[in-house]
């Protein structure tokens, strides 16, 4: 996209659209004694908050309660994933190898 002004040279900006690639600077300056001064690309929010994992996500369409749905819609994050694996096979591994 560029955007000029008369005469003066065009400010040039690249607009990323999907998620493939990721966004280019926002604001590009315009050249010396331009009246563009700032050329700002502006991007919308996101519809939904990206997930890393919802392991009930499932039920929630068929769940004939209102706390699945609500339970469904928990995000574990992969800090809390890491420790719900880590803890229990570092106790299991612990017993196996008879580690004290």
């Amino acid at each position: 996209m560029a955007v000029t002004a008369g005469e003066y040279p065009p400010v040039v900006a690249d607009v990323v659209l999907g998620d493939e690639y990721p966004p280019t600077p926002r604001r590009m300056a315009g050249p010396a004694g331009s009246p563009v001064r700032e050329l700002r690309v502006v991007y919308p929010k996101p519809r939904h908050k990206p997930a890393f994992w919802m392991p009930l996500a499932s039920v929630a369409g068929r769940a004939p309660a209102p706390w699945v749905a609500r339970l469904a819609a928990i995000d574990i994050g992969w800090l809390w994933l890491y420790i719900l694996v880590y803890l229990p096979t570092l106790f299991l591994a612990r017993r196996v190898l008879k580690v004290a």
